[in-house]
């Protein structure tokens, strides 16, 4: 996988292995699962809401 790719993952506190993203397809898929609130960012995220995350568990 592109190094670019990795670092912007991590940098959003995913990580990209546990993702399964090896490929700019795979970042887009995970990207777009993102938006649609399918994937809850880890704490430290800005994106991150643990009200969510408590509710969706």
């Amino acid at each position: 996988m592109h190094c670019g790719l990795t670092t912007w993952l991590r940098s959003i506190d995913m990580d990209p292995e546990y993702l399964g993203v090896h490929s700019f397809d795979d970042l887009l898929a995970v990207s777009a699962a993102l938006n649609r609130g399918e994937i809850e960012p880890l704490p430290g995220n800005p994106l991150y809401r643990p009200e969510l995350s408590a509710f969706m568990r």
